[in-house]
């Protein structure tokens, strides 16, 4: 896998938020508008259902800001993982599989922690034939020869302080 490969991975993730973002946005003003016409329409027993519509109208315009905000955030993580795939790969020295459980729910990331204290995510569904333990043996082999595998207390701390 190579560092563009890598990259696209990061911009297909931004791409969807905006994407979602721009979907977001419309149907807010649609359900808000809905919402006040049916609360000032309609009959005394419809305002609590209009009134609700127009709650779930705002409520996905604040998820549209949301999407918009945090594809800024990814844009910038982008800017970091360009700079370590292409110019700076000795600053990637940590990797590590994150399992996160929530009632029945699960969520596996490969996390990349960089010299300068930043970790950066990549969900395994992004990968590859979703094969995280290829990822990181393939960061080690192309990219930085030392950069620690796996988590464990120890490495967090030194990450932390940034002991690298």
């Amino acid at each position: 896998m190579t560092a563009q490969e890598i990259l696209t991975i990061f911009e297909k993730e931004i791409a969807s938020t905006k994407k979602l973002a721009k979907v977001l946005l419309p149907i807010g003003v649609v359900l808000i508008v809905a919402g006040l016409i049916m609360y000032l329409m309609l009959a005394a027993n419809s305002k609590n259902f209009g009134l609700f519509v127009a709650i779930c109208g705002v409520l996905s315009v604040l998820g549209s800001w949301f999407g918009n905000k945090s594809s800024k955030v990814l844009e910038e993580e982008l800017v970091m993982a360009h700079e370590v795939f292409t110019q700076k790969p000795k600053d990637l020295v940590w990797a590590y599989i994150y399992e996160y459980n929530n009632k029945g729910s699960k969520l596996i990331q490969v996390k990349l922690g960089l010299r300068n204290g930043k970790l950066l995510s990549i969900n395994k569904n992004q990968l590859p034939n979703k094969d995280e333990q290829s990822f990181l043996y393939m960061l080690k082999n192309n990219f930085n020869p030392d950069i620690v595998l796996g988590y464990s207390k120890e490495m967090e701390y030194k990450f932390n302080n940034k002991q690298f």
